[in-house]
Parts: structure tokens; C-alpha cells; sequence
């Protein structure tokens, strides 16, 4: 019965306008960056171009990363996000209910929630990762000190060495493919990426059901939950919440070439954990309350 829900949900999914007005967007950002980049060093020596895992648009030095990061609360809902408000409104959630129960009915849609928001983020990622790969070089090329080149000391970026507050961890994560298949690193960023956006569009679904307001409202929600965050990290940064400093900035995490002293990713395991056990939680609360 979940299966047989799943693929009904997808089918809705596919022809949501949203979640391809979405997918556009981001396929926008993934293809036409590549190309931009290609047109702004034309000319240029082999030897002066960047490496193509500087271009990756979840590159926190990038062009865009910083507009991405401000859409990213935006982006999250709008795939499926409002699937339970739009079935409310049309009517079609008693209609499709009637024929299971309405548990089955809220976890196949909380699914494929999750794989919309991971597909509209995942599949332009990567196709921005092989873009890049195709138009540039692959030769980390793209460090400016030439120290200790082939070992983990050789950029801060790596080794986040210089940073003067208390951390749990310090540098990247995986440092040892950082170093070796650059590229190869983005496509882990771009899968967590996909995975952690995933889960937080499962969570908003999980608010709709609760909130049961239009739109707009939950837009604004998710922006508000992003911006508690931001302000959250600021108090870690200044010591405020405790000695040690820890990153709990939700975008940071999907951005790679960032000084990633703060970050850890343990911690942010257990953020996303939290948030798929509040969702199934309010689904359970919800369904109880529909069987009243």
C-alpha cells in the first residue's frame, strides 16, 4: 500500500509546475555558469585557467553561493512542500484516503517529498560538477601556496589551520580526497547537499500538516527556521551558547571550500535526525487527530 502510494504521490510530484519551475531554476545556475565561465577566461593560457572544482556552484567562494544560500529556504518548499495544503484545498486528500489509511498515505507523500527537493538540488549539482570538469582543467591548480603541495598542510582550506576560537574538529572532512580527486569531493557535497535538503523539505511537509496555512505562510516559516539558525550561530561564534564554536549555520554544511573550523558534521547528522523524528512524529499526532 505504501509502494502504491509512493508512485501516485511521484506521479503528482512530475506534474507539479513548482517542482519543475524549481528544477529549472537550479538547472539554470548548473549549466549556464559553466558557460559563463568558459566565455569569461576565453583567450586565456591553459596554465591561467582555474581548476574545475573552483567552479562548482556550492563553492562557498563562488559566484552565486552567497544568492543560492539565500534562496536555499525557498527552494527547500517549493517542490512538494505544499502537496498536503493542495490536496486540503482540492479536495483530493479524502478522495485518495478512502482507499488506505491515512498513515500510509502521509509517509508516502513525506517520501517523495524528500526525493523531489534531493532530485532538484542533486541532478543539477552534478551536472554542474561535469560541466566543469569538461571545460576545464582537472588539476587543483587553484591553491595559491605551492607548500607541501600533495599533503594535507597545504591550504588552510584543507587543514583550517589559524583559527584562534575553540573547535571540535579542525579543516575539512575526508581531507585525503580533498587533496586527491577534487571533483570527486564535490560530488560528496553535492550528495549531501541533496540528502540534507531532502530531509528538511520532509520536515516542512510535516509542519503543513499542523500549520494548515497557505503558501506564503510556509515560505515564511522556513525562512524564519533558517534565519533562528543564522542568529543561533552567531551566539556559538561569540561564546554565548558555550566555550567551543560550532557552526550551526544549515547552508555552510553544503558548501565545500569554506574555512570549515565550527563544522561538524556529526552534530549535523543528529540536526537532520531530530528533524526526520519531529516529522514522523507530527505525522503520527496527525493521524490520531484525523481518526477522532
Amino acid at each position: 500500500m505504501l509502494w502504491t502510494y509512493i508512485k501516485y504521490n511521484f506521479s503528482v510530484m512530475t506534474r507539479k509546475k513548482l517542482f519543475w519551475i524549481t528544477l529549472f531554476g537550479m538547472m539554470c545556475f548548473a549549466i549556464g555558469m559553466p558557460f559563463y565561465q568558459v566565455w569569461k577566461y576565453y583567450g586565456y593560457y591553459s596554465y591561467e585557467l582555474p581548476s574545475a572544482d573552483t567552479l562548482y556552484i556550492g563553492n562557498y567562494n563562488g559566484l552565486i553561493w552567497s544568492y543560492l544560500s539565500m534562496l536555499l529556504p525557498f527552494l527547500i518548499v517549493l517542490p512538494y512542500g505544499f502537496s498536503y495544503i493542495s490536496e486540503v484545498r482540492s479536495g483530493m486528500r479524502h478522495y485518495v484516503q478512502v482507499r488506505g489509511t491515512r498513515k500510509v498515505y502521509y509517509f508516502a507523500q513525506l517520501c517523495v517529498c524528500f526525493f523531489s527537493v534531493f532530485l532538484v538540488f542533486f541532478i543539477p549539482l552534478i551536472i554542474n560538477i561535469g560541466l566543469n570538469g569538461a571545460f576545464f582543467p582537472v588539476n587543483g591548480n587553484d591553491y595559491i601556496t605551492l607548500a607541501h603541495v600533495g599533503t594535507s598542510n597545504w591550504s588552510s582550506y584543507i587543514t583550517g589551520s589559524g583559527f584562534l576560537k575553540k573547535v571540535l574538529h579542525h579543516g575539512m572532512i575526508l581531507k585525503q580526497i580533498a587533496i586527491d580527486s577534487p571533483q570527486l569531493y564535490n560530488v560528496i557535497f553535492a550528495a549531501i547537499t541533496g540528502i540534507g535538503t531532502g530531509i528538511m523539505g520532509m520536515f516542512i511537509y510535516a509542519l503543513s500538516l499542523v500549520l494548515k496555512k497557505n503558501y506564503i505562510y510556509m515560505l515564511i516559516v522556513n525562512f524564519l527556521i533558517f534565519q533562528l539558525c543564522i542568529a543561533l550561530n552567531r551566539f556559538s561564534y561569540d561564546g554565548i551558547l558555550s566555550s567551543v564554536y560550532v557552526d550551526l549555520k544549515p547552508t555552510d554544511y553544503f558548501a565545500n571550500r569554506i574555512i570549515a573550523n565550527g563544522k561538524d558534521y556529526i552534530i549535523f547528522g543528529i540536526f537532520l535526525l531530530l528533524e526526520i523524528i519531529v516529522a514522523v512524529g507530527i505525522i503520527r499526532k496527525q493521524t490520531k487527530r484525523d481518526e477522532l
